[in-house]
């Protein structure tokens, strides 16, 4: 499915927009996968760089990239705007964002349930191992910028 028209990737700067994108996130991952908010909530975001998706002027995705390694994460997109597109424009920005930076590569932790969104992008598991985190099913992937 194509991005929907009025959907706008941009970056996202944490000092100021830091509650609206948490906001986001805690409706998918604390509320939506039961993730622990201490897990969520891992202070890490003022080094991060951010990416959001708006539609019509409201935030409804964001993801952030450590520009140190190129690990991405937090990759959220409200439930009633998924399927349109919007989780491949924040990670093509990141992309993007990763290859201005210089970095040959990015990686993350993918829940399993979301490793065809990710092969579907150019990332392959680093390896063969499954793991829980946040008492989901993860796998670690990578691919070239």
């Amino acid at each position: 499915m194509s991005p929907s028209d009025d959907a706008v990737v941009s970056t996202a700067c944490w000092d100021e927009e830091g509650d609206t994108l948490q906001n986001v996130r805690r409706i998918v991952f604390i509320l939506g996968q039961s993730v622990p908010e201490e897990r969520e909530i891992d202070g890490l975001d003022p080094s991060f760089i951010h990416v959001k998706v708006t539609v019509g002027g409201e935030v409804v995705g964001t993801a952030r990239m450590n520009p140190q390694d190129g690990h991405i994460g937090r990759v959220a997109v409200l439930a009633g705007y998924r399927g349109r597109g919007l989780g491949c424009m924040l990670m093509q920005e990141l992309h993007r964002q990763a290859h201005a930076l210089g970095l040959d590569h990015t990686h993350l932790s993918a829940q399993l349930t979301s490793e065809a969104f990710y092969s579907s992008l150019g990332y392959v598991r680093a390896n063969d191992r499954v793991f829980l985190d946040a008492g989901m099913e993860h796998v670690d992937m990578h691919r070239r910028v």
